[in-house]
């Protein structure tokens, strides 16, 4: 379960990164 929970909380701080400053993720 906690490298379940890792990955999504991984994928949200990517999402929401990707909200505030894209070319800092695709970079």
């Amino acid at each position: 379960m906690k490298k379940i929970v890792s990955i999504l909380f991984m994928f949200g701080l990517v999402m929401g990164f990707s909200q505030f400053q894209p070319s800092t993720v695709f970079a």
